[in-house]
């Protein structure tokens, strides 16, 4: 079997087998077969998988894979020659086969055929008809496969495959003119290939279009006369990478880096072959990098061989792009300098000091004085000349050679590199005089001798300016004298003026030698001790004993342990620790002050100065810590806090030793804190080993505090219960329900119906009567029999917290017929407005089928866009609005959070409609799945509107001559839309407009929310009034079964009878519906309601939804519907026949948002006032005339209260009651509130008195 493929783009088709079908383009694939020869269709992947009735498996791959967002389409042809289209939307779930052409069918997109846009349907058939398949033209296939770009072999190679003789191929040159190759043979495998000059190709996107030719080149044609041809698209790169080549100089040396262009192949690029390097080496491995513009980047050390130029080349044509294009040359060229300077030093001799002239080979930088060394001298006032020259100025140390040096590399060029040392000699003759200085400690005075050169001018000295004494003064006139040597030697008395070191210095320069060179300082420094010592008394407090320390200021003499006195202790052990130091232990006589004083004089330094007293006092603690004891019970277990004084030592204490415990264990580990007093408390839990006394002891001595003092003994004792109450449970049979009542053992607390289980029956009225007694009711289930209430063990405790024991009671009951209870329920009326407070996310999908036209379709939107304002205006929740548009295809627009959004879309719509084709609700519901996202906390309803009956994507047979639709949406697209409005409690409403639509249909829509009610709207004019009315829609619900709580299992619930039972009949406005287990009937036994449910309107204009099996019931009010009581009376039986009557009582009640402005409120004094909130009196005929005129006799007074009044709620009217007309037509009077107003009443039998 072949298969014909149309190409969607340009019509083009061709004949292929059905063995491997594989789609490359949007393409409708035609098949010579029924759609009733067909078994299955299944979706493998993007495969579409088709079985035949004969078993013949057909693949068609890639048939849902969107091509240029143009999707594939399926055709069948059967014998007759006729075309079915396969319709289907995404997701696919099946297709839904219309004839091609025929009436009601979805018209076939021939526009999007290209070529094939003019073609019947029978241009998609296969040629003849008749029972056999006719053989059709064939027509060569051609397939441009691929293009291949080999730069390194310098062309292109296309390729491809082909049925036909040959191919040409064309392509844009660089200029942008087209080139025609020679007819290129197909080879007898179906293939073919070409080679293509690379430059000769145009840059960037280009298209290779093969056409399939005879040998000459004329283009074989389709049946269409259009020639077969196919494209193939490539992208070309013919632009050659560059290179950015930068030197930078670095001192010795310098970076290069290589900027390629971003496209180049780093693999391409070999530094060792492709970088020529010319005065340079390379320093490092270079490192790959990309900068913010995207080029490569490569950065590498190199290192100078030698001054001058660098070049650094990258070869053309050594490295290439990623597209194979060879780059371009790049080269740069940096000078270096790397040799260093010199310096020549030249000393010039001046006497006693010398000049010195540094000259540098050229110009340096970093030259200083520390950079110059001196031997036998020092350099002074170094000054820059120039770039090249500094001088200084060098001072000889001594006679002899003084050597000036420059160290080697502690200068550099301008470029960085290291000068070379230099240096000069010259020789000086400087030798001075000298002075030896010599003191010599007498004790209490010394002796100074100044032993001068002996050449030294006697008279160049002068004691009183050339000699400075420190810490002395000269007791004599000093005596010059000569020794052996010929040294002239001045000696003199010296007094110290106090302790310390005594300093005499002959200043430099102050005296001459007989040849005028100044002589050299001289000085000698001596330590007298002329003062008594001292001492420092230290006490260290260790506790119950110190360590006494005795520091003294010198080495001392005569201490002893009677130098020392002790206040509140005593002394002991004293030991001398070395010349200056000795230490003692003192012990305190009591709490205190302790002071330890050594006596004043009571010891000497070793040079006899008696030494001055000193003392040190410290606090002892000798007072012992207490513990205080408290237990404290709380209940099962118990806290003990030990309360320590607030020196305590905590580590002293041990509870496993140093506590006692009667009757308790530890519960935990003790914790430590500190109260605000400070005191140390210890912290934990005991759990008594029995009811009775609990004592614990801290025993005597058993802790210290930190100064060592052991802890005095403490106590404390208390009574503990940890025995648990119990209850007794008693059930008294009182007929249809039994009284239990709970006595506990002991009072108890923590007891609530919670902890009461109850087995056949239920428990309501739990009821305390004192400490230990509570009583409830049961309520045995609908069979009767044993009834056993039970109070859980652990579910409550006594006072002190012990939990109680379990108890129960069983009682056995007897109950033959079913229990009805009324229920009665209420709800409030929307109003005029709607008006609400809860949140709201709603989707309307809209039906823009063909059949609805531009102004249906504008009506249709302005009466949506009434009720999206509605919702936005009328609500102070939150309001979400999302809009889904559907025909043959569906679209939806975002969630609305906003009014002028959602209008704006409304508005869009309306300008330009989105869709105008076939009617498929499967589209429109899939949509609305897709996009549609129910919120918790919100009310999510959708509104579903169309105007007539889908044909596309439906259920369906065949029959009558054609395919009737059973269901509205395909089979697994209504049991997801069933499950995802279940799961999310999505209230759905269908509207149905116009005359043709079909209830049943849009009830495929509706019922997957349990009511499948349809609104039908007339016309497309009365739709904004209808959408309104459903937004005032509002619903009671419950469960007569469950009572007016809702709750199975509480009191208010029905029962069931022991013989079974079920609900019988329910009454709507005088009429009975009955239920028999297999359907509904009315009093007249025409069947009613859909299996167990009923739905009926009431003549109050409600709608009451039952279910006879559940007792589950919904009642809905709208816009039509009036205030009042709707009494439903409901009968359950037994299988026995027992029955049982209750009524389920629903107030409906207007809305007060406008009667709460009219509220009234009477004063019963003697005023009788008339209240009206907020409003005053509209009218009245205060000066009647005419025959309103009032009697002249009438003179009662009527009050306020005698007049009967009716809220409109538009006006507050009031009138006299029909017994008083006779009398009021005759009695005039004034309404008996004085200053107000008066009125004749015989008024009232012709005007209205109008409040409001």
């Amino acid at each position: 079997m072949d298969a014909i493929i149309v190409d969607k783009h340009d019509g083009s088709q061709h004949r292929q087998s059905v063995l491997n079908l594989q789609l490359d383009e949007a393409s409708v694939v035609k098949l010579p077969i029924a759609p009733e020869s067909l078994v299955s269709f299944e979706q493998n992947g993007d495969d579409l998988v088709i079985v035949t009735a004969a078993g013949e498996t057909i693949v068609i791959g890639d048939f849902f894979v969107d091509f240029d967002d143009e999707r594939n389409e399926l055709v069948l042809v059967d014998d007759d020659g006729i075309a079915w289209w396969g319709q289907y939307s995404g997701p696919w779930s099946d297709f839904a086969f219309a004839e091609i052409g025929a009436n009601g069918a979805s018209p076939f997109p021939f526009g999007a055929l290209g070529g094939l846009g003019a073609a019947s349907a029978g241009g998609l058939a296969f040629s003849g008809g008749g029972g056999e398949e006719a053989a059709a033209t064939e027509f060569p296939v051609l397939d441009v496969e691929a293009v291949a770009d080999n730069p390194a072999a310098g062309h292109v190679t296309v390729s491809g495959r082909s049925s036909g003789d040959y191919v040409v191929i064309s392509y844009p040159d660089e200029n942008g003119e087209t080139v025609v190759s020679d007819p290129i043979p197909v080879k007898d495998d179906g293939s073919w290939t070409h080679d293509i000059p690379r430059e000769g190709i145009d840059e960037g996107d280009v298209d290779f279009v093969g056409i399939v030719t005879d040998e000459n080149g004329n283009p074989v044609v389709d049946g269409d006369g259009n020639p077969i041809s196919d494209t193939e698209s490539a992208t070309f790169d013919r632009t050659a990478p560059e290179v950015g080549v930068v030197i930078t100089d670095n001192g010795h040396d310098g970076e290069l880096v290589l900027t390629f262009s971003p496209d180049t192949d780093r693999a391409s690029f070999d530094p060792a072959a492709d970088l020529a390097l010319e005065n340079a080496d390379l320093g490092t491995d270079g490192a790959w990098s990309e900068d913010a513009d995207g080029n490569q980047v490569w950065t590498v050390t190199i290192t100078p061989t030698g001054n001058g130029e660098v070049t650094a080349t990258v070869a053309d044509g050594s490295y290439t792009d990623t597209a194979g294009n060879d780059g371009s040359e790049g080269t740069d060229s940096e000078r270096f300098d790397v040799d260093g300077p010199s310096v020549v030093v030249d000393i010039v001799n001046e006497g006693q000091t010398g000049t010195v002239t540094f000259t540098f080979s050229e110009a340096v930088t970093g030259f200083e004085a520390g950079d110059v060394s001196v031997a036998n001298g020092s350099l002074s006032n170094l000054v820059r000349i120039n770039d090249t020259t500094w001088t200084a100025t060098v001072t000889p140390a001594a006679t002899g050679d003084v050597t000036v040096s420059v160290a080697d590399g502690s200068y550099t060029d301008l470029a960085g590199n290291a000068g070379t040392q230099g240096s000069d000699v010259e020789a000086f003759d400087r030798t001075a005089p000298t002075v030896g200085v010599v003191i010599t400690d007498n004790g209490q005075d010394g002796e100074l001798v100044l032993t001068f050169s002996p050449d030294t001018d006697r008279a160049s000295f002068d004691p009183a300016t050339d000699l400075a004494l420190e810490n002395a003064d000269l007791g004599t006139d000093g005596a010059w004298s000569e020794d052996a040597d010929g040294n002239q030697v001045w000696t003199v008395t010296i007094t110290p003026t106090g302790n310390g070191e005594v300093t005499a210095t002959v200043a430099d320069g102050s005296y001459t030698d007989m040849a005028g060179n100044e002589g050299s300082e001289g000085t000698d420094s001596e330590s007298f001790d002329v003062d008594g010592p001292s001492v420092v008394v230290d006490i260290v407090n260790e506790g119950q004993t110190g360590t006494v320390t005795f520091t003294f200021s010198e080495a001392v003499t005569g201490f002893e342990a009677g130098d020392v006195s002790v206040a509140n202790g005593s002394l002991s052990n004293l030991v001398r620790i070395n010349d200056t130091t000795w230490t003692a232990t003192v012990t305190p006589a009591a709490t205190g002050d302790v002071t330890v004083s050594v006596a004043d004089a009571s010891y000497t330094d070793l040079a006899g100065n008696a030494g001055a007293q000193g003392s040190d006092v410290e606090t002892f603690d000798r007072t012992a810590p207490e513990v205080g004891v408290v237990i404290t019970d709380n209940g099962q277990d118990g806290e003990l806090v030990l309360t320590f004084s607030p020196d305590t030592d905590r580590a002293s204490f041990d509870p496993a030793t140093d506590l006692a415990l009667e009757n308790a264990d530890l519960g935990t580990d003790g914790a430590w804190s500190e109260d605000a007093d400070g005191n140390q408390v210890w912290t934990v839990t005991i759990t008594p080993t029995g009811n009775g006394e609990v004592t614990a002891t801290v025993a005597d001595g058993s802790y210290t505090d930190t100064a060592g003092n052991e802890g005095s003994e403490g106590t404390d004792s208390e009574s503990f219960d940890v025995d648990g109450p119990s209850v007794v449970v008693d059930i008294v049979n009182e007929g249809q329900t039994g009284t239990v009542t709970f006595t506990f053992s002991e009072a108890v607390t923590g007891f609530e119906a919670g902890d009461v289980a109850v087995a056949n029956g239920s428990l309501s009225n739990l009821v305390r009567i004192n400490d230990t007694t509570w009583t409830a009711t049961v309520t045995p289930e609908k069979a009767g029999g044993d009834v056993t209430v039970t109070v859980a063990d652990g579910s409550y405790t006594d006072t002190v917290g012990n939990l109680g024991a379990e108890g129960a009671d069983t009682e056995g009951f007897a109950r033959t017929a079913p229990l009805a209870n009324d229920d009665d329920m209420s709800l409030t009326l929307a109003g005029d407005d709607f008006k609400s407070d809860g949140n709201f996310n709603i989707a309307f999908v809209l039906d823009f089928s063909g059949s609805v036209n531009n102004t249906e379709a504008q009506a249709m939107l302005s009466a949506v866009k009434t009720a999206g304002q509605a919702f936005f205006e009328g609500t102070t929740g939150d309001v979400q609005i999302q809009l889904v548009a559907f025909s043959s295809d569906a679209r939806s627009s975002v969630s609305f959070t906003s009014y002028d959004a959602f209008a704006a879309q409304v508005d869009a719509w309306s300008s330009s409609r989105p869709y105008n084709g076939g009617t498929d609700y499967t589209a429109g519901i899939q949509k609305t799945m897709e996009t549609y996202a129910p919120l918790d906390g919100y009310d999510n309803r959708v509104f579903f509107m169309s105007d007539g009956e889908p044909t596309e994507q439906t259920q369906q047979h065949w029959g009558n001559n054609g395919w009737q639709v059973d269901h509205s949406l395909t089979g697994a697209t209504a049991a997801a839309w069933d499950d995802f409005v279940a799961d999310n409690d999505i209230t759905v409403q269908t509207v149905g407009i116009g005359q043709g639509i079909s209830v049943e249909r849009l009830q495929d829509v509706d019922q997957a929310d349990g009511d499948n009610h349809v609104v039908e709207v007339s016309n497309f004019d009365v739709l904004v009034d209808s959408l309104l009315d459903l937004l005032k829609e509002v619903d009671v619900s419950g469960n007569v079964l469950h009572g007016a709580d809702g709750v199975a299992g509480t009191a208010d619930d029905d029962l069931l009878g022991i013989d079974g039972g079920r609900i019988l009949s329910i009454a709507v406005d005088g009429e009975t519906y009955t239920y028999d287990l297999n359907g509904i009937t009315d009093s007249h036994g025409v069947a009613a309601g859909n299996g167990s449910i009923l739905n009926v309107e009431t003549d109050q204009g409600g709608k009451l939804i039952f279910d006879f099996e559940t007792g589950d019931w919904t009642y809905k009010a709208d816009a039509e519907t009036g205030a009042g009581l709707e009494t439903f009376d409901y009968v359950l039986t037994d299988d026995s026949g027992d029955t049982s009557a209750a009524s389920l009582t629903i107030d409906v009640q207007s809305d007060m948002s406008g009667a709460a402005a009219r509220g009234m409120a009477f004063d019963n004094g003697e005023a009788e006032d008339l209240s009206v909130e907020t409003l005053g009196l509209a009218a009245l005929d205060a000066e009647p005339t005419g025959e309103d005129a009032a009697p002249e006799d009438a003179a009662e007074d009527i009050g306020i209260a005698s007049l009967v009044y009716e809220d409109t709620n538009e006006s507050l009217d009031a009138y006299l009651p029909e017994e008083s007309h006779a009398s009021a037509a005759t009695d005039g009077g004034s309404i008996a509130d004085a200053g107000t107003f008066s009125v004749d009443l015989d008024e009232l039998d012709h005007h209205t008195m109008l409040v409001g």
